[in-house]
Formats: C-alpha cells, sequence, structure tokens
C-alpha cells in the first residue's frame, strides 16, 4: 500500500541522505535562530520578566509548590495543547488539526530521514502512515482556516485570496502538504486508463480514422474520464515538462474529486445541518485510503463525485419537480452521463434514486406527458456522454453492455471466499 512507502527511502536512490539529514539540520538551526533574533528584536524576554515581577508585587497570595505545578500542568494541557482559549469552534478545531498534523508530519519526516533513509532501509509501515496522516491534518486544518477562518476576511471583507505576511506560514504547509500528496507515486491502475484514455483521444480527435484503440480489456470500459484526462494532460504537457505527467495527472484527479467532497458537503447540509456536513467532509478527508485515492485513482472517487452531484441535482430535482424543473434535470443527467462513462455499471447506483422518483411521481400524480419528456431528455443526454468515447460501442457492438453487468456481477477481488 502506497500509505506504507516511506518517500525519503525513496528519494535517497536519486539525494544522498547525508544531503537530506545535513538540510533539516540547518532548518532547525535557522529556526532556533531566527526564534532568538525575534526574541531580542521584540524585547519578548525582558517583558515577560518585568510583568512577572510586578504580578509578584502585587500578589495577595503565595502559592504552593503543589498549586504552582497544578497551574503549569492545566495551562499546558488546557492552553497549549487543547487551545482551550479559541472556545469550542470551528477556529480551534482548525487549530488542532494543522498544529498536531504539522508535528506528526515533522516527526515522521525525522524519524524517516534519519534511521531509515538509505534506499535499501526497511521502514516499519507505521513512520510512513504517521507521515500522510499529518500532511492529510495539515492540509485540511490549514485549508479550512485559509478559506473560512481567517479574520480579515469575515471584519473587513476582504477576498480568501489576499495574502499578507502572516499567511505565508501556514499557506506553505498546506502547499507542501499537498504536494507530498501528490508525490505519493503512480496507482497499479493509472498506466493501463492513462494508456486508454490515449487512444481514445485518438480515435475521437480523428473522427474515428484511428482503429488501433483495442488495448488489453479496454474495450469493457466507456472510457470518458480516462479521454478528459489525457486531454488535459495532453495540454498541459504544452507548458510543462512531459516529465511531470503523473503529477498533472494526479493534480486534474484531485480536482475532479474534490468536487465529490464539495458536493458531499452540499448535500448533508441540505439535509442535515451545516455542522453535520463539516464532519462527514471531515471524515471522508482524514480517511487515509479515501484521502490517498483522491490522486491516483481515476475511477473510484470519480464514481463518488458524479454519484454525490447525482444526488445532489436530483434532490433539486424532486423540489422543483411541479416547477422549473429543467436545469436540473439537465445537470442531473449531465452527472449521471459522467458517471456511465466511467463504468456502465454505475447505472446500478442509481436503483434507489429510480425507486424514489417513482414513487414521488405517483404521489404527486405527474403528468404522463411530463415523465415521457423527463425520460427522453435524460436519455438523450446520459447515453450521448455514456457512449461518447466508446468506440466498441459506435461500431455497433452492443453485446459488450450485456458483456459487462455479465462480468461485473461476477467480478471477484483475489481468492472466492466461502
Amino acid at each position: 500500500m502506497f500509505l506504507s512507502v516511506n518517500p525519503f527511502s525513496t528519494l535517497a536512490e536519486t539525494v544522498p541522505p547525508i544531503y537530506m539529514q545535513s538540510f533539516v539540520i540547518m532548518m532547525v538551526i535557522l529556526i532556533i535562530a531566527g526564534t532568538l533574533l525575534d526574541i531580542i528584536h521584540k524585547k519578548n524576554v525582558k517583558y515577560f520578566f518585568q510583568n512577572a515581577k510586578k504580578a509578584k508585587l502585587s500578589a495577595t497570595k503565595t502559592l504552593t509548590s503543589g498549586e504552582k505545578i497544578s497551574v503549569i500542568s492545566k495551562t499546558i494541557i488546557s492552553d497549549i495543547a487543547t487551545t482551550s482559549e479559541l472556545g469550542a469552534g470551528k477556529r480551534r478545531t482548525a487549530h488542532l488539526l494543522g498544529m498536531y498534523g504539522t508535528i506528526l508530519f515533522w516527526i515522521g519526516s525525522a524519524i524517516m530521514i534519519f534511521c531509515y533513509s538509505n534506499s535499501s532501509s526497511d521502514t516499519p509501515s507505521f513512520w510512513p502512515i504517521v507521515w500522510h496522516a499529518g500532511a492529510i491534518m495539515t492540509v485540511i486544518g490549514g485549508g479550512w482556516f485559509w478559506f473560512f477562518l481567517r479574520v480579515d476576511v469575515y471584519s473587513e471583507a476582504h477576498p480568501w485570496y489576499r495574502i499578507i505576511k502572516a499567511d505565508l506560514f501556514v499557506l506553505a504547509l498546506v502547499l507542501f502538504g499537498l504536494f507530498c500528496s501528490l508525490k505519493i507515486g503512480l496507482n497499479i491502475d493509472e498506466p493501463f486508463h492513462h494508456t486508454n484514455g490515449g487512444l481514445r483521444y485518438l480515435y475521437v480527435s480523428t473522427l474515428g480514422v484511428f482503429k488501433d484503440y483495442n488495448f488489453m480489456n479496454t474495450r469493457f470500459y466507456p472510457g470518458l474520464y480516462d479521454t478528459i484526462v489525457y486531454s488535459m494532460a495532453k495540454f498541459f504537457d504544452n507548458f510543462i515538462d512531459i516529465k511531470y505527467t503523473a503529477e498533472i495527472r494526479h493534480f486534474i484527479n484531485y480536482s475532479f474529486s474534490s468536487l465529490g467532497v464539495l458536493g458531499l458537503f452540499l448535500v448533508n447540509k441540505k439535509i442535515f445541518n451545516k455542522e453535520i456536513a463539516i464532519l462527514s467532509c471531515l471524515l471522508a478527508l482524514m480517511n487515509p485510503i479515501f484521502f490517498g485515492h483522491l490522486g491516483n485513482n481515476p475511477k473510484d472517487p470519480i464514481i463518488f463525485t458524479s454519484l454525490i452531484w447525482t444526488i445532489f441535482f436530483f434532490i433539486n430535482y424532486l423540489e422543483s419537480l411541479e416547477k422549473s424543473r429543467f436545469k436540473n434535470l439537465v445537470l442531473m443527467s449531465v452527472c449521471i452521463g459522467f458517471g456511465a462513462g466511467v463504468r456502465f455499471t454505475f447505472f446500478a447506483l442509481l436503483i434507489p434514486l429510480f425507486l424514489v422518483w417513482l414513487f414521488i411521481i405517483f404521489r404527486k400524480k405527474i403528468k404522463f406527458l411530463q415523465i415521457f419528456f423527463d425520460i427522453y431528455i435524460a436519455s438523450l443526454i446520459i447515453l450521448f456522454l455514456a457512449f461518447l468515447t466508446w468506440p466498441q460501442i459506435h461500431n455497433g457492438e452492443f453485446n459488450l453492455i450485456f458483456e459487462v453487468i455479465q462480468r461485473s456481477s461476477n467480478w471477484l477481488i483475489g481468492f472466492k471466499h466461502g
């Protein structure tokens, strides 16, 4: 599993471990030196001792050693470790995620760099997982603070993209955490889907003239998303060195997958409330498997994105069923077509929604002509997207659809159990 891979052991194949270790030591020295210079410049120590002396002179009670230890312990546990001074709101949660994420990230980095950075090192899986978990928490905490909690956004109506010096540190952590997540390496399926996307791109761009599109078992895949990602990666390759194609693919995949997280928030906010919506997104993102697959899995997170937005527009469609429903009907159909363009068996996930739709239209006694119109429009959009980049279907091989259904219903991972 990629979450248990030591990235510094891989890096050691091109960068000697002594360079990595020297860099960390240099950064620690610079941090200590910068902190001391800041203390001297702001005269923090002088102010601290003057304030302590003043407080001692005005004290009305002398604390015992036990009471002093109690006060110090309470300060460390409450004010520092759990940041209770920020209250129990969103700001405290974002701060704790960012703070502990950074600590875990630094600890994991230090351990792996100084103890397991040789390319031949056998790294315990615990430390890479700590490293990835720290990066995830830092991205979530920092991103939450950046986009939703910055004080000047609320109080002074500044745009979210306004950057000041105080923002540089947290922004650097978020970007670095995201960068590390992009560099987790290729998924085992990515070369297959990249090749499929390239072949389908050639087929579509030549309007069917290109015929060498059969590769392994790609005939079972509609290939819409593969073609889109390949097209976007090909476009970016005009400006970015082609050796970064994997990172470009991961960034594109993250972008599409992140739309799914946004959709999850909107669906839960509509059904429940904002707090539950935020919690559901956090639980999803803090799952290492889910977060790790956002960038390098070209199927499952995209199916998730398609399904969650289908549900969102489906709810809006039902709410406007007796009003102006056309916009939501079209958007819902696009999401369904997009999902079916990734995996044709995406339709199986829509069975509960179809049953709900039947119940609602009979309960509200919707006119037959309206039902027929909605089915007709939805079918046109869905089938157009599902079959758009599927050359075998263009050639009349409709039996593939039944073969896909049959194979999917019998699909096993590894050995059959029971």
